[in-house]
């Protein structure tokens, strides 16, 4: 709790609590100064902390009361949530404002959580339905375009790994990375050896984090064209023992999290399931119909038979040697 009072509107008093909360060791440090000193220079929405200020102020005054959330930064630079209610007071023909103050800025974090967790749920569900309208490469693009959007991500691709390990094939960047950002003209099957740190999620079969990729280690450098790296994420598919793809994305604003990691790393494990289901079921019914190719056009009788002795299925020749038509071949033995 803090009171300020006019003309300045400056603390003139602050209890333990909120020293405490601003990181100010007495009361005469955090004297004289006023709302705009102890918050960042702008708020949220891109007003000046003092105009905006001082118009919460104003409210507080000509109604007797002003509550709000705003943006309020400790005195090592910090900048935390908080909710502020402000009370009018009149002292010896004076007036004052109470300020309490309150820091919800676990609150405000643990919404944001929830919130992130509920569009990665969603997004993890739209990606079984989404495949059946797509090409195989949109889909991908379509995954990567989520895993761009949930973690506020600019550039996005996904390589494929051959089952020696030592070759990958890049499939595709998003559509916003090659339409943005990546022009780069090179081969899309490469040795690993030639791949950059990005690749390190192949070679160690973890997630790898680079927040800092101007100043990251073992950097191959880059084609000309390619997109810029600021951050990147790079996370392993494995199945069956082997590393099957390498998807990540890049260039947040902010410092990659355990979260933005999770969040590739469970959309990149989902798009290939996808993809390598809905693989298997082409080359079954490719292999169907091969079968059905052969079946028919076959000289030599083949019939299929189920466990109980019924016929369930036989080719023209079939039915030819055994003297009957295809409408009255017996359904059992």
């Amino acid at each position: 709790m803090v009171v300020i009072t006019p003309p300045s509107w400056n603390f003139v008093g602050a209890n333990m609590a909120a020293l405490q909360m601003f990181g100010f060791a007495s009361k005469t440090d955090f004297a004289a100064l006023g709302p705009w000193d102890i918050s960042p220079e702008r708020q949220p929405d891109g007003r000046l902390s003092a105009d905006k200020a001082q118009e919460m102020i104003a409210t507080a005054v000509r109604e007797g009361s002003h509550f709000f959330e705003w943006q309020s930064r400790r005195m090592n630079g910090e900048s935390f949530t908080t909710d502020i209610l402000l009370t009018r007071m009149l002292v010896d023909g004076q007036v004052l404002l109470q300020c309490t103050v309150r820091d919800i800025s676990e609150r405000k974090n643990s919404e944001a959580a929830m919130a992130l967790a509920s569009r990665r749920t969603a997004a993890l569900l739209d990606l079984p339905l989404a495949v059946e309208r797509m090409s195989e490469v949109e889909f991908m693009q379509h995954g990567l375009e989520q895993a761009e959007q949930l973690t506020g991500s600019q550039i996005a691709f996904i390589h494929f790994v051959n089952d020696d390990q030592q070759t990958i094939e890049l499939v595709t960047w998003s559509r916003a990375t090659l339409e943005h950002y990546c022009h780069a003209a090179f081969d899309n099957h490469y040795p690993i050896s030639q791949a950059g740190i990005w690749a390190d999620a192949l070679r160690q079969r973890m997630p790898v984090v680079f927040n800092d990729y101007a100043n990251a280690a073992g950097k191959h450098g880059l084609p000309d064209g390619h997109a810029r790296l600021e951050r990147l994420i790079s996370v392993p598919v494995i199945d069956g023992g082997l590393v099957r793809m390498i998807a990540g994305v890049g260039n947040k604003l902010e410092t990659y999290s355990d979260h933005d990691v999770e969040t590739v790393r469970l959309v990149a494990n989902t798009v290939w399931r996808i993809v390598r289901q809905r693989r298997a079921d082409a080359a079954l019914k490719a292999s169907e119909a091969r079968y059905r190719a052969v079946d028919q056009s076959a000289n030599d009788a083949m019939v299929t038979i189920d466990i109980t002795g019924n016929i369930v299925g036989h080719n023209p020749a079939t039915a030819r040697l055994f003297g009957y038509d295809e409408a009255g071949f017996p359904d059992r033995h």
